[in-house]
């Protein structure tokens, strides 16, 4: 069994609904829906102050982390993701080059 294949199944053990993960379905805009398990984080994000009153916006910045290999061919922008009852639009991909994808997600 090459290192890849060590690391694909430890991926899979962390992200299994069972331990740390959710289930998720993705709906890329050409395809079929599929069903991946990922981490949900909805963390906090900030940016910087703007106009000319320099207002700032704050909120949550929802990420599902999944595996690459997951995901259907020709994922992209504007894909929708259901976790639970929750519907999202995927408006960032982020590959970390070791297996794993932050999918940026934005509450429809």
């Amino acid at each position: 069994m090459a290192l890849r294949d060590y690391l694909d199944a430890d991926l899979a053990t962390c992200l299994d609904p069972g331990e740390f993960g959710v289930d998720a379905t993705y709906t890329p805009a050409a395809g079929q829906p599929v069903v991946l398990a990922g981490i949900l984080e909805a963390g906090y994000a900030a940016s910087e102050e703007v106009g000319p009153g320099g207002v700032s916006v704050e909120g949550l910045r929802p990420i599902l982390t999944c595996r690459e290999l997951d995901l259907p061919a020709g994922a992209g922008h504007g894909d929708q993701v259901a976790i639970g009852s929750d519907l999202y639009s995927v408006v960032g991909i982020e590959p970390d080059g070791y297996g794993l994808v932050a999918l940026v997600l934005e509450r429809t």
